[in-house]
């Protein structure tokens, strides 16, 4: 171990051993953290009740239980979306043009 930090200290990572193996354990210390952050973002999204189920298979499992016409609007909302090109970034965009009240267009 010494002579792997003498090499990396001759290759001009660091001053000295010393400030390589501080260097070292300050990279740990910053992967550890970072780990327990992403852990703790995992927990927090799983506790949060938001599903990590893909759009299409959360659209299709809500519109089963969803009575007749709201589940007709939701399907022809994707259907229009898809056809025109346009890109959905989300749940909530389709559900909102889907659930929006359709009013006559003033002639």
């Amino acid at each position: 171990m010494i002579g792997w930090a003498e090499q990396q200290v001759d290759c001009g990572r660091a001053v000295n051993v010393h400030a390589y193996l501080a260097q070292l354990v300050a990279e740990d210390r910053i992967r550890t953290d970072r780990l327990r952050l992403r852990r703790k973002a995992i927990q927090e999204a799983r506790a949060s009740g938001v599903s990590m189920e893909a759009p299409d298979g959360l659209l299709e499992r809500l519109l089963t239980d969803m009575p007749r016409p709201g589940r007709d609007r939701i399907r022809d909302a994707i259907r229009e979306g898809r056809a025109s090109g346009a890109s959905y970034a989300s749940l909530d965009g389709i559900l909102s043009r889907a659930l929006q009240m359709r009013q006559p267009r003033a002639a």
